[in-house]
């Protein structure tokens, strides 16, 4: 079969979401499958393209999309968008080219595509099987217009399946079009790691604590985690937390952390290539997002025999039973996440139990092999039937 993937993702560094199409293409191509992927032009060397590069996969570069702000260069902004439209359309002719029997779109949200008019249509007017990944949704706003419900819900019912990270973002979704989506599924976002087990725990007189994830407070949180971390309470306590990832608010949340004189306490580490090694060093997980699909820093840390603070967003309440897995608390709100915060503290001599019993949790209810599972929905032609 030839797979032609395309993925929406406009960012610097590699996502979470870019996880799932990317092995599944390396394992269709493992399989003697013909893969296109189509990837957004990136700055930094990535890892994980160069692998893609090695087996064989054929790239297509898409063109970065950014525009600026300011009254004064909108002309600008309406000349760079008419050439970054024309250079995407030029993309799209190559994977006509190639003539794949399916192509799957992976977005980072849900109605990612839409914006792109050209893809859109390329999508409507195709003639060839379609499916769409979502990995995340906001849980508020994001409702549309009649006109715009239609827009969006035209192009979920022309593919052939919607593939949804989470439950809750699919229920999101449907709230939001104000409509069933009838052709949907649910897949696990791949794991980074293999070995499955309860990592050693750091001897320590400190409670320590990890947040895992791209350096982008507008979706991640950082900074209400480290305005909660300022409080009163917390300043003769003997914590520290590890920030681990990049993006391009590292220079921020480098300037909160001196603001909230947190400089002793909060370190940013960096990226982690090898998961593992973040539990070895860590005693629970906190996670501050105001939206997700299903975290993967979370399935690991719990897969790792780590527990968790983390914001009651998308698949998150399906992995953390409050007060047995850890501990949910809404997002947005830094006292509720101070208060959240306060009860790891208290709970911090029964962390190993209840990383104990997170593990168990999570190992009855993930699924290890998502890419295999995503593939045999692009196999299986019953599958993709709407």
């Amino acid at each position: 079969m030839k797979i032609a993937i395309i993925t929406t993702m406009n960012s610097s560094v590699w996502g979470g979401s870019e996880e799932l199409w990317y092995k599944t293409a390396l394992m269709a191509k493992a399989n003697n499958h013909e893969v296109l992927a189509c990837v957004q032009e990136r700055t930094e060397d990535i890892t994980q393209i160069r692998q893609l590069k090695k087996s064989g996969i054929h790239l297509i570069k898409l063109p970065k999309i950014t525009f600026y702000k300011g009254l004064l260069i909108r002309l600008y902004n309406k000349f760079f968008k008419l050439n970054y439209y024309q250079k995407f359309d030029h993309k799209l002719i190559e994977v006509k080219r190639f003539d794949p029997d399916v192509i799957c779109v992976s977005q980072g949200g849900t109605f990612d595509i839409s914006p792109n008019k050209i893809l859109y249509d390329f999508l409507i007017e195709t003639s060839k099987s379609i499916i769409i990944i979502c990995h995340h949704n906001r849980e508020y706003g994001g409702n549309f217009s009649n006109e715009q419900a239609k827009f969006e819900a035209n192009l979920f019912d022309k593919a052939k399946k919607i593939v949804f990270v989470a439950e809750r973002n699919l229920e999101t979704a449907q709230r939001q079009l104000a409509k069933k989506i009838h052709n949907s599924v649910i897949v696990s976002s791949p794991i980074n790691i293999t070995n499955y087990k309860f990592q050693p725990w750091k001897i320590s007189h400190k409670l320590i604590m990890a947040s895992v994830g791209r350096l982008e407070t507008e979706t991640k949180g950082q900074d209400i985690l480290l305005q909660a971390l300022s409080k009163d309470i917390w300043r003769d306590r003997a914590f520290e937390l590890n920030i681990y990832g990049n993006g391009y608010d590292e220079g921020y949340l480098k300037r909160l952390i001196k603001y909230f004189n947190l400089e002793n306490k909060v370190f940013l580490r960096g990226h982690v290539n090898e998961v593992s090694n973040i539990w070895k060093s860590n005693h629970a997980l906190v996670l501050s997002s105001s939206s997700e699909g299903t975290p993967l820093c979370l399935v690991e840390a719990m897969l790792s025999g780590r527990t968790a603070v983390a914001t009651d967003v998308g698949g998150v309440d399906k992995y953390i039973i409050h007060n047995d897995t850890g501990f949910l608390t809404p997002f947005g709100s830094v006292d509720q996440m101070n208060e959240a915060l306060n009860t790891l503290w208290l709970n911090r001599n029964n962390l190993q139990d209840m990383g104990k019993r997170a593990f168990t949790h999570a190992m009855k209810i993930t699924d290890l092999n998502p890419e295999e599972t995503l593939l045999n929905i692009i196999l299986n032609q019953d599958a993709l039937i709407a």
